[in-house]
């Protein structure tokens, strides 16, 4: 339970990108075009059941009222071959996977989950630039600890990670790594955390997924 937890910092967000073999869809609006008109016909690939990438293809059904179909792989780089050999039509996976095979012109990345445009990505379009921010979803890392520790001993802890975090060397290794820095504080992600897991227990009991 998040009771049992006290955030300490978030450290990095990162976001989703939806992509597809190059010509099969122009654009984002072309996918959730076709997806209207054949419902159930169009293929989404996640990295495992249950995974963030399978939530976000549950919740592009929602917000955009369209019925793909998931398939799940066992790890994002299966992901790609699957999408390239025309065996599914969107794969959804982080940034780093997709990166290379988009400069190869190999694929389209029809949109980013992200709040903001990643470095890397500068030309594809967030969901709020194509104006459904109910669709923004971000992968994110952080550290946490439990809520039995002195609230004393926890402010240390906190400003500790703070001083990192935002430290600018820091900010430029995690960057080199394909992440974004994120932080917020403990108090600040506490928050966040109870938001982020609102937002997916309903997106998984609208699309019907069980509890393990």
């Amino acid at each position: 339970k998040l009771t049992d937890l006290s955030g300490i910092a978030r450290g990095v967000v990162f976001p989703l990108v939806v992509f597809s073999k190059k010509g099969r869809f122009e654009n984002f609006e072309s996918l959730v075009k076709e997806a209207k008109q054949k419902p159930d016909a169009i293929t989404f690939a996640s990295f495992g059941v249950k995974s963030s990438s399978h939530l976000m293809g549950e919740l592009l059904n929602q917000v955009f009222n369209i019925k793909m179909k998931h398939v799940p792989f066992d790890g994002e780089s299966k992901e790609v071959p699957a999408v390239l050999g025309g065996h599914i039509d969107v794969g959804i996976a982080g940034p780093p996977v997709v990166v290379s095979n988009l400069k190869a012109g190999t694929i389209t990345a029809l949109a980013q989950s992200g709040r903001n445009r990643w470095p890397e990505l500068p030309n594809v379009p967030t969901f709020t630039d194509l104006n459904y921010k109910d669709a923004t979803f971000e992968s994110f890392d952080g550290f946490i600890i439990s809520s039995k520790v002195p609230k004393d001993r926890l402010a240390i802890i906190q400003g500790a990670f703070e001083k990192a975090l935002k430290d600018p060397e820091v900010q430029q290794s995690l960057q080199k790594t394909g992440q974004t820095p994120g932080y917020l504080s403990g108090k600040d992600y506490d928050a966040f955390l109870a938001n982020n897991l609102n937002m997916l227990i309903r997106t998984a009991t609208k699309a019907g997924i069980q509890k393990d």
